[in-house]
């Protein structure tokens, strides 16, 4: 472990479950630079029209973000992730970025009920935030691509 590094906040939960907000509050405690995939998306992509267009410039985006939150960390200095950690596999490019900077990391688990966060998504989607608002939904609009933690999977 860097002794220098700083920590890596990053977070997991449903769509709408809160995990801007919270990543947005931990920012402002920890003075912590603030990394935002949906900000990303909409300032660098032509647009994300489909769930195939955000895994393509979520990728692209990630590429360019990896190194650079490399470096913040082995500077000293924390970093909050508002990306989707909802898949194994998006929670393993996290544990990259934190394995190489040799920082610690907080996982911040949102277990929030379906009901409240289907609620805060039809609220989200009047509002109208920066950067795309979409999600692959099975038949009743829940979102498909949440896997929930487990011991072994973080």
């Amino acid at each position: 472990m860097n002794k220098r590094a700083g920590t890596l906040f990053f977070f997991c939960g449903r769509l709408a479950a809160g995990k801007t907000t919270l990543a947005r509050k931990i920012s402002i405690a920890e003075s912590a630079v603030f990394f935002c995939e949906d900000t990303w998306l909409s300032k660098l992509s032509p647009g994300v029209r489909s769930f195939e267009d955000y895994l393509e410039w979520s990728r692209r985006c990630r590429a360019v973000m990896g190194p650079l939150i490399v470096e913040i960390l082995k500077s000293g200095s924390s970093v909050v992730l508002d990306f989707a950690g909802n898949t194994v596999r998006e929670r393993s490019w996290v544990r990259s970025l934190f394995e190489a900077a040799g920082s610690h990391h907080v996982l911040h688990y949102l277990d929030i009920p379906e009901e409240v966060c289907l609620a805060q998504l039809m609220d989200r989607n009047r509002n109208k935030p920066e950067g795309p608002l979409l999600c692959q939904h099975d038949r009743r609009g829940v979102p498909c691509n949440f896997e929930v933690l487990s011991a072994s999977v973080s």
